[in-house]
C-alpha cells in the first residue's frame, strides 16, 4: 500500500524544479504561518548540498558522449545519481585531457573526490597491435620505451607527490584505460601508496 511519503517522494523525483515552484506558490495563498517562499526553501536547498567531482582523464574519450556514459561504471554512476532527487550531493564531471591540464585544475581547485585514469594520453603511448595478445610482450616493449610526453602514470606520480606535499588523502580513484599493462602501473602506484599510508 502506497503511503503518502511514497507519493511524496514519487513527486519529488519525477517532477520539475520549475513545477514544484509552481505547484508551491500554487499553495502560498492558503498558507498563513510564516515559512519560507519557494525561492528561500530552494535557495537553502541549494546552499547545503555537497558539489562532488570526477576529474575524468582522457584525450580522446569525451565523458559527455553517451557511447562513453554507457561503457564506464563511474560515468554512468554519477549520470544515475543526477537523475535521481538526492537532497545532499551532486556530482560533476571534469574533463582534463594530459598531464600539464590535469596539473593546472589542481593546482586551480585542489583534489577531486574521485580520478579516473587513461594512460595513453599521446600518440606514443599507444603499443602496435601486434602485441595486444600478448601481455608479456606488450610489457617488456612499453618498459623499454623513452616517452617524450607524460603518460596516466606520470599523471598518477603528479598526484601521489600532491597528496604528500599537502598532507592529503588519495581521492577515489580508477583506471578506465585499454591498455592493461598501463592501467595495471597506474593502479599498483595508486594502490602501493594508499598502502604505505594506512601502514605507517
Amino acid at each position: 500500500m502506497e503511503t503518502i511519503l511514497d507519493r511524496l517522494k514519487n513527486y519529488f523525483e519525477n517532477t520539475s524544479e520549475a513545477q514544484i515552484k509552481k505547484d508551491w506558490e500554487a499553495t502560498e495563498k492558503y498558507d498563513d504561518v510564516d515559512s519560507p517562499t519557494v525561492d528561500e526553501f530552494l535557495e537553502e536547498l541549494n546552499k547545503n548540498i555537497k558539489m562532488e567531482t570526477l576529474l575524468w582523464l582522457d584525450d580522446i574519450r569525451n565523458p559527455f558522449i553517451p557511447t562513453y556514459i554507457n561503457q564506464y561504471k563511474q560515468l554512468r554512476n554519477i549520470r544515475d545519481i543526477n537523475n535521481d532527487f538526492n537532497p545532499t550531493h551532486k556530482y560533476e564531471v571534469q574533463w582534463v585531457r594530459n598531464y600539464e591540464e590535469m596539473k593546472e585544475w589542481i593546482a586551480h581547485f585542489g583534489l577531486p573526490d574521485y580520478i579516473s585514469f587513461d594512460h595513453d594520453l599521446a600518440d606514443e603511448h599507444y603499443t602496435p597491435p601486434k602485441y595486444w595478445n600478448d601481455y608479456q610482450a606488450s610489457k617488456e616493449y612499453q618498459d623499454a620505451q623513452d616517452y617524450k610526453e607524460k603518460t596516466g602514470l606520470d599523471c598518477a606520480k603528479m598526484v601521489v607527490e600532491y597528496c604528500m606535499n599537502n598532507n592529503l588523502e588519495l581521492p577515489h580513484y580508477f583506471s578506465h584505460s585499454a591498455n592493461p599493462v598501463g592501467r595495471d602501473n597506474i593502479l599498483h602506484y595508486l594502490n602501493n601508496f594508499k598502502k604505505s599510508r594506512e601502514n605507517a
